[in-house]
């Protein structure tokens, strides 16, 4: 009868724990609006980064990771780039992240968007990370991260 009590506390205790992790397994994003906010160590990375267009990525720890997204340099000439949309999608083991950019009929300003920051909260660890750009898939352009 002990025994029968002890396996049925462990299973509720095991259950209880199953049913946590599965409210949290849930990818979130979140476009960072202040850079002076970020961890030192991040924003040194896109300090770096600042003058290479692109999609950055820095591993931060195991959970969370940065995109910063840059299409700031632009030719003499050229009209830039602006970011019109960023989505991230897990499908099984690979992290799907999805950028929309277009020409700008504005003209350079700083009033573009142009160059954004967005933190993602995994759901689980990712085998591979894939980057479609504007319908193709391409790489990112630097990768980093802290070791945590």
């Amino acid at each position: 009868m002990k025994r029968i009590l002890v396996l049925v506390l462990i299973i509720v205790v095991l259950s209880g724990c199953h049913s946590k992790e599965l409210m949290s397994n849930e990818l979130h994003v979140d476009q960072i609006e202040e850079r002076g906010k970020l961890d030192p160590a991040v924003q040194e990375f896109i300090q770096f980064n600042e003058d290479t267009n692109g999609t950055h990525l820095y591993f931060y720890n195991k959970e969370i990771i940065y995109i910063f997204l840059n299409e700031v340099n632009v030719l003499n000439g050229e009209k830039p780039y602006e970011i019109t949309n960023f989505n991230v999608e897990g499908v099984k083991d690979i992290l799907n992240i999805f950028v929309e950019t277009k020409q700008s009929n504005k003209g350079y300003s700083e009033s573009i968007p142009n160059s954004l920051i967005y933190e993602i909260t995994l759901d689980h660890a990712y085998d591979s990370i894939d980057v479609v750009k504007n319908g193709k898939e391409t790489s990112l352009t630097s990768v980093s991260g802290s070791g945590n």
